[in-house]
């Protein structure tokens, strides 16, 4: 019988040739469009899901509430992860992120400008699981001027030769020592870097006064790991009375942190001073609803 079908089918797609390629082509077209449209979603649902902790994983970002205005950043004070640290045992690890750009990279004659440079705490390589292809994976940050390179970066400074520790000149300002190497960075993470040096090393630059201060942002951003089954409406009724103490008052101004789940900031959030363009739920809905039109 079945054979009896593709025979009627062949046929007609022979006496009209023009009509059956022009329906074969659409379904073929619609059809790739659906899937680069899925791989797409797909890939976008799936941002920062490497993290082997991923699930405990926040970002503390800052609401601030005023009678004429209202903003919520992404930002936060550098001060806010220290003082976590020391007064919240809910805490398992926390490191604060400042971003650097068109920074000047020295090793011996070679010199360039680079872009993707960061500067995090200690617990930041026991936060967020990268591979670790050279060095101590329990030691990349824990000395003052370390700093770990991604395996693009050491191919491009060093070649076939071992860069562990080896030195960088950091803006003609500071020596960094190589720690580490590690495989560079998923495309799925809503932040990327390709140097990551220790945050103690901010000190010696000159934005490093300008962090010491309540009201100082400045690109530094705060991750915090808490322990698993940590209930997350009473951490924070507990966090924002103790930070609201800290920081500098203003009369009916209030500040209050938020927790965004790591796995959630790429898909649903769009604060202010994001780290970068975040996509969109209301953007892939539209995006799947054409793709599945285009197939019908």
């Amino acid at each position: 019988m079945f054979k009896n079908y593709f025979k009627i089918a062949y046929r007609n797609i022979i006496k009209q040739k023009a009509y059956s390629f022009i329906n074969i082509f659409g379904l073929a077209l619609g059809l790739a469009a659906c899937i680069l449209v899925g791989l797409y979603i797909w890939q976008d649902f799936n941002y920062d899901n490497y993290h082997l902790n991923g699930e405990n994983i926040y970002r503390v970002s800052m609401k601030t509430i005023a009678p004429t205005y209202a903003y919520h950043m992404a930002e936060t004070p550098a001060l806010v992860a220290p003082n976590l640290e020391q007064n919240f045992p809910e805490i398992d690890k926390i490191s604060r992120i400042y971003f650097s750009s068109d920074d000047l990279i020295t090793y011996e004659s070679k010199k360039f400008y680079e872009d993707e440079i960061i500067f995090a705490d200690e617990d930041f390589f026991e936060m967020f699981s990268y591979e670790v292809l050279q060095g101590n994976p329990n030691k990349l940050l824990n000395n003052k001027n370390s700093v770990v390179i991604t395996r693009k970066m050491a191919d491009k400074y060093f070649g076939t030769e071992s860069p562990i520790g080896k030195t960088f000149n950091f803006n003609n300002k500071v020596d960094l020592e190589i720690t580490g190497v590690i495989e560079n960075v998923p495309v799925n993470s809503h932040f990327t870097f390709d140097m990551v040096a220790t945050y103690a090393t901010l000190v010696e630059l000159p934005v490093g006064n300008r962090l010491e201060q309540w009201g100082a942002t400045f690109g530094s951003y705060t991750y915090v790991m808490l322990h698993p089954g940590t209930n997350i409406d009473r951490f924070i009724n507990k966090v924002n009375p103790f930070l609201t103490e800290k920081m500098e008052k203003s009369d009916n101004v209030y500040k209050s942190v938020v927790l965004q789940p790591i796995e959630s900031i790429h898909m649903f959030s769009d604060l202010d001073d994001e780290i970068n363009p975040n996509s969109s739920i209301t953007y892939i809905i539209i995006l799947g609803s054409i793709s599945l039109f285009i197939l019908i």
